[in-house]
């Protein structure tokens, strides 16, 4: 049973029902506070008769969609690190840099890149 808990996909699937059911509740909890008394259960009345006419229903399902997308997805980038990535320039040798981290590293002999043939021949 511990191993079904360390696949990737079923944590993603659990921690995405886990989101659909909360908003699942906030939104019975909305329902049912429309029906406390008094000026309190009038505005959730209003609120809840508000959001779920057929425009605000979709733009708010819309609106709640893109800010778990968004809060996913910043929390995976906190938990992965950026996804920072070098490129080489064009016209430097297929040689790899002997520390990665410059390009003139993997130049070749001559010592010219592409910009500085092309400014010598104009």
């Amino acid at each position: 049973m511990t191993n079904w808990f360390r696949d990737e996909r079923v944590r993603q699937v659990i921690v995405g029902g886990a989101i659909l059911f909360g908003v699942l509740l906030v939104t019975i909890a909305i329902r049912l506070a429309g029906a406390a008394p008094g000026v309190l259960g009038e505005w959730f009345g209003m609120i809840a008769g508000l959001l779920s006419t057929p425009v605000f229903l979709e733009v708010s399902f819309f609106a709640i969609g893109l800010m778990i997308v968004v809060g996913v997805n910043h929390w995976r980038m906190k938990r992965e690190g950026d996804e920072f990535v070098t490129l080489d320039e064009v016209g430097s040798s297929s040689v790899r840099a002997t520390d990665g981290n410059s390009v003139r590293d993997s130049a070749t002999e001559e010592g010219k890149f592409l910009s500085e043939g092309s400014e010598s021949k104009g």
